[in-house]
């Protein structure tokens, strides 16, 4: 998979910066979260305030998967810095048929 790395974010403040969170911004504005289940549950999404993509919470991909490398700089309103939660390496696949039973981070 391509980098998308500056086109892969966290929506909002309110939601965990957790992998199966993860959303798509494409050129065109449109947002759909990368992992399926999620996708077909919430079809319409937009920014919010407090969005941060893949690198502000510290990950690069190494031509095979996102990792995650650096701290973060992603930052509550308060100031407080987001730290990212759950897995630290992942590819796009791996977020996109995240299932929620496969491992103890699950979506429901």
């Amino acid at each position: 998979m391509q980098d998308l790395l500056n086109n892969l974010i966290i929506l909002n403040d309110m939601e965990r910066p957790c992998m199966y969170l993860v959303c798509r911004e494409f050129s065109d504005g449109k947002i759909i979260y990368v992992n399926e289940y999620l996708r077909r549950r919430y079809p319409k999404l937009r920014k919010n305030e407090g969005w941060a993509c893949l690198s502000d919470y510290g990950f690069i991909f190494n031509g095979k998967e996102y990792v995650l490398r650096n701290k973060s700089i992603a930052k509550y309103p308060d100031g407080t810095p987001k730290k990212w939660q759950g897995r630290t390496h992942f590819t796009y696949n791996d977020i996109r048929y995240f299932d929620g039973r496969s491992s103890d981070e699950g979506l429901y």
